[in-house]
Order: C-alpha cells, then structure tokens, then sequence
C-alpha cells in the first residue's frame, strides 16, 4: 500500500495534463500512487495518459460523463494510501509538495489536513498571482467554510 493516494481528475485537459502528471513523477517522495479518473474527454488527454508506463500511475475511465465532484469521488473510492493528496489535470506540484505534507502530517497527528501557497498560471505560462490563505483561527475556518471554499484542491493533503 502506499503511503500517498494523488487524486487526479481529468477532463479535456490535453494542453495540462502531462505537466500535472510529470509534477507528481518528479516527487521527492516515492511512496505514491497517482490515480487519473478520465471523465469521458473528447480530446487526446487519454492518449496522453496512457503514454506513461509508472507502475504508480491507475487509470480509470467514466463510462459517461459524471462531472468534476463524481469523478474525483471515484478516485477517492479507489485510494489505498494512508494520505489523499488533490491535484487538477491542469495543475502542478513542486517537487517536494508530497515530502512536506507527509512530513507535517506524520509529525502533527492532531492535524487532518494541510494546504499551503499557490499560484496561476495562464496558458502562456506566464505566472499570476500568488494565493495565500492563512487560516488560525478555527472559528474563521469554519464560517468561511460555509460561504466559499478556502482550500486550495491542487495544494491539500489530508488523512484518509
């Protein structure tokens, strides 16, 4: 089993998906499993996914076209690791995203969750702001929990 289940949905994000997939390779920590969730894309995003030939990566494809909840629901359902780690097919990990979550998680074991920075980047590559919520209090936490979400999918980690 592994220590790190990477939760990828993907749905035509043939332009993304093999730098999402290449910033999970390229961890620092190794003890993983990437499981990709196809949602029935119409481009070549499954051709590209089936490229790859690392034995941490499970394919799985929708039969129909469930949307980006269900699909993610079903990458959950089929995780085996200790920790469900989140990443889009449209985004990218740095190299020891996986070995710092871990690392916090496994040394703060009243912690169920961690997330960290983020920043966009446009199609042009160009970065864009730089995303940062610090969240301490955990009265706040929750009351911004019931209006918008304040955690950032392709940065959290959390037990499973």
């Amino acid at each position: 089993m592994s220590k790190v289940s990477i939760i990828m949905p993907s749905y035509n994000k043939e332009l993304y998906i093999s730098q999402a997939i290449d910033s999970i390779l390229r961890q620092s920590f190794k003890d993983f499993e990437l499981l990709i969730i196809d949602d029935v894309s119409s481009d070549n995003s499954v051709e590209i996914i089936k490229s790859y030939s690392d034995k941490r990566i499970r394919f799985f494809q929708n039969k129909d076209n469930l949307g980006m909840a269900s699909t993610r629901n079903i990458g959950l359902s089929e995780a085996k690791g200790e920790y469900i780690a989140l990443l889009d097919a449209d985004d990218i990990s740095t190299e020891d995203r996986l070995e710092k979550e871990v690392l916090f998680l496994d040394q703060c074991k009243d912690i169920d969750i961690v997330f960290g920075k983020f920043q966009e980047i446009d199609e042009n590559n160009v970065i864009k702001e730089l995303y940062h919520t610090p969240l301490k209090n955990p009265l706040f936490i929750k009351a911004k929990l019931l209006v918008k979400d304040v955690i950032p999918n392709g940065s959290c980690m959390y037990r499973k």
